[in-house]
This record gives C-alpha cells, structure tokens and sequence, in this order.
C-alpha cells in the first residue's frame, strides 16, 4: 500500500510503487536505512518514532516518521506501516529557540558580569567623592562661599543618588537569577510585620492602615516580603500631602488565585503612562517630589512573574492609586 503523497516526495505513483522493493525507488542508504528500522518494528512489536532527512525537489526536508506495527485477527504480525510528517518548520522554530535561548543565556551572564563590575568599579569613585567632599566641607567650612558650600552639597547628594541606584540596579540584577522556594504564607501576619517596620521609620508621619482578613498565599517568603514592603512604601512615598496618609491592604480569591491588593490616597498617576509603570528606572513623578529610583515596582513585577502571577495598577491623579498582584491558592507539586 501507498499513498499519493509518499508517491510524489519520491517523484513516482502509488500504482508504480506498489509490489517494488524499496531500493528500486529510493536510495541504497536510505532504504537500508527504513528496512533497519521496520526489523526492530518487526522483531520487538512496538512502535518506533525517529527524525529522518531527505532532498525533495532541491528542498530540505525533516520528517517525523512513525513505524507500527500491522496485525491480524490472531494478533499475528504481517506487516510494518509507516506515516512520515513534514516537520521542516517546527524543526526551524525550535533551532531558532534554542538560538534565542542561548543568546538570553549570553545575556543573563553578562549582565550577571556588569553588575559585579558596577558594585566594584563605580561605587569606590563614589566613596571618594562623597569622603573628598565632606573633608573639604569639614576644613574650609567658614572659607567657603554660600554658592560654593551649595554646589558641595549638590555633589555629595547626587553621589549618595548614584550609589542608591546602583544598589537598585544589584537587586533587581538579583531578582532574575535567585532561588525561589514556595511555602504556604501567612499573608495577614507578614503585612503586618512589615506595615511595623516602615512605621518605625516614618514616625513623623500621620498614617493609618487598614487590613482586611488576608488570605494566605503560596510564594517565596523571602521574595513575596520584598514585594509587599516596595509597593506599601511606595503607597507611604505617594502620600506624603495627605492627612492621614491612608493604606489599604486586602484580598479576594478569583480562579484559583488571590488576588492581594494595596490601596492608598497619595497623589495617584495617569494611566496614560501606565506602560513606564513597571519597568526599570522609570518615574512618573520627579526625583525632587519623591525620592526614589524607579526599581522598586520593576522588583515588584519581576518576584511576581516568577511566581507565575499578574502585577498590574489603577490610578487617577490626585485621587489615589491601587496596586495588585496574584499568588496561587495551592502549593504547586516539587
């Protein structure tokens, strides 16, 4: 038996095909090649799947050929078929992965490479110029120029800037090749536990939170703190002219995920920009209204990617913004 299609790829008709051996028709190699194969069908009862190559017309083929096989009424063997598959282009998409990957993988080691480079090279020139500063500052204080004493000042806060966003610049570096380990979160106890630590460092502050019964969570616990602190200091940052500043933090399950929220009354953003929302060193506000680098929400997103989870926002100028981010129910499978 033959079909139309095997009588075209080897330029004859099923008719002509049909009671010839297989080297009248196709080259010695390869039907050596299929008869090795049908024995192995024929000597151990089982199908066999391989990939095979061949020129057809002046083209390069890769086929996925399956070898089964055929038996009677009594079980008896009688016979192999053969089915063989144009997979050519499946072939070229996954060469072409595999390309991509390796080239991500290139990537991932130098950038691994840039930020030791950075956490070396470029913070001893900031040490100095921030130590230089203050040592000129501390002897000629009283010789200095009010404008003079301005432009040391600007120094050594720009610097101090610079060495913050190359610490950000380390985490978030980090945050694409560390280790995650799920467990099952007290989400309601860790929200709390870092609401008190940014209250101790905002003692000055008017602010209130307002925590609804928080479901737990299935994370990294390490990692899912991370998130929690940025985007509750973030709603902290942003409410700075407000009186009380106030933060919300809840929950509700939808398709087997929570989905956590965190809610505040600050300043709120243009959705328009909502694309610089979340990747690195971008700001909607200026460094002057509100310190900050513009990682931490990039930290946020990528923690939660990993977790195989969506971050996305609301928000109106002056009318708030609304954080969320999701976390599976169920501890999936080591």
């Amino acid at each position: 038996m033959a079909n139309k299609a095997v009588a075209e790829v080897l330029n004859s008709t099923p008719e002509q095909m049909i009671g010839k051996k297989r080297h009248e028709f196709m080259p010695k190699d390869n039907a050596d090649w299929h008869e090795a194969n049908e024995r192995q069908v024929l000597e151990s009862g089982r199908a066999r799947e391989f990939e095979e190559y061949s020129q057809v017309k002046g083209r390069a083929i890769t086929w996925l050929t399956i070898k089964f096989p055929l038996s009677d009424a009594q079980g008896m063997i009688y016979a192999v078929g053969g089915i063989s598959t144009d997979i050519t282009a499946r072939k070229q998409v996954e060469m072409e992965l595999m390309k991509q990957t390796k080239e991500l993988d290139d990537a991932n080691r130098e950038l691994e490479s840039f930020s030791y480079s950075v956490s070396h090279d470029l913070k001893a020139p900031l040490r100095a110029i921030d130590g230089f500063s203050r040592m000129v500052l501390k002897k000629n204080v009283d010789n200095l120029s009010e404008d003079t004493l301005r432009k040391l000042d600007v120094i050594r806060r720009n610097a101090e800037k610079m060495s913050v966003l190359i610490d950000d610049l380390l985490s978030f570096s980090k945050m694409l090749k560390s280790n995650i380990t799920v467990s099952e979160i007290n989400m309601d106890k860790l929200a709390k536990e870092v609401w008190g630590e940014i209250q101790a460092a905002n003692t000055e502050r008017e602010l209130e939170l307002r925590i609804t019964s928080m479901l737990p969570g299935n994370g990294d616990p390490t990692l899912i703190r991370q998130v929690l602190f940025n985007l509750i200091s973030n709603a902290v940052k942003f409410t700075k002219t407000r009186k009380p500043g106030i933060i919300e933090v809840g929950c509700y399950s939808e398709n087997g995920n929570v989905v956590y929220c965190v809610k505040d009354n600050g300043v709120g953003f243009d959705m328009a920009y909502y694309d610089k929302l979340f990747g690195v060193f971008q700001r909607l506000h200026s460094y002057v209204e509100y310190e900050g680098t513009g990682v931490g929400l990039a930290i946020v997103h990528r923690i939660i990617v990993r977790h195989g989870g969506r971050v996305w926002a609301e928000g109106k100028v002056d009318k708030g913004a609304a954080f969320y981010f999701t976390l599976s129910q169920k501890v999936p499978l080591p």
